[in-house]
């Protein structure tokens, strides 16, 4: 057996190896009733802060509902569900602090909110979907769309709400990169990207 054969092999099963090593990651986004999860916001442009919560109002044939209640003020209303292979996002639908509708996204199909088929850093996956948006303008614009999902590092994350190990870390690469941190059975602890920060500060999982 050739030299070049046997580096093959030992690639291939030195992939398996840490594939099979690595932490469980079935429950990045735990969609459950009543879960909660309040984050710390900066914004990088004019250092302002502030904070945003996020819950799991209801669930009905398999969908979440999360409602957000956003650091500007405002509300954020999503449909998200948890597949065997990723917790992907169906729609979006905002309001103003003042209730006035302020846009909406449909994704056809679903788009990715967190994989769960990375489990080795340098993996990625490629996710397309095409997005229909209405403005706050009743103005209906409708684009394909691309991203793809790295898995950077699995790694232990400090932030306010305590010290999380095994934390999934992404690279969402698109129209806007995006950094994500996701520990299985807890959620996001931390979002970076688009002039913004988000860092876990408490959360209530029943």
């Amino acid at each position: 057996m050739s030299n070049n054969v046997l580096r093959a092999l030992a690639a291939i099963g030195s992939t398996l190896l840490a594939a099979a090593c690595a932490p469980e990651f079935d429950q990045p986004f735990p969609l459950v009733v009543g879960a909660t999860w309040t984050f710390d916001t900066s914004e990088a442009a004019t250092g302002a802060t502030g904070t945003k919560t996020q819950t799991v109002s209801d669930i009905a044939d398999g969908v979440a509902t999360l409602t957000t209640n956003k650091a500007g003020g405002g509300t954020t209303t999503s449909k998200q569900q948890d597949l065997e292979d990723a917790v992907v996002r169906l729609s979006e639908e905002s309001v103003t602090a003042a209730g006035a509708a302020d846009g909406s996204e449909t994704y056809h199909p679903a788009k990715v909110r967190v994989p769960k088929t990375l489990r080795t850093p340098g993996e990625h996956l490629t996710d397309s979907y095409t997005e229909t948006a209405v403005d706050a303008a009743d103005v209906e614009t409708t684009n394909d769309k691309e991203e793809q999902w790295t898995l950077l590092e699995i790694a232990t994350v400090e932030v306010a709400a305590g010290s999380f190990p095994n934390t999934f870390h992404f690279l969402r690469s698109g129209a806007v990169d995006k950094e994500f941190w996701f520990a299985n059975g807890i959620g996001k602890i931390r979002e970076e990207g688009g002039g913004k920060v988000e860092e876990l500060a408490s959360y209530q999982l029943p």
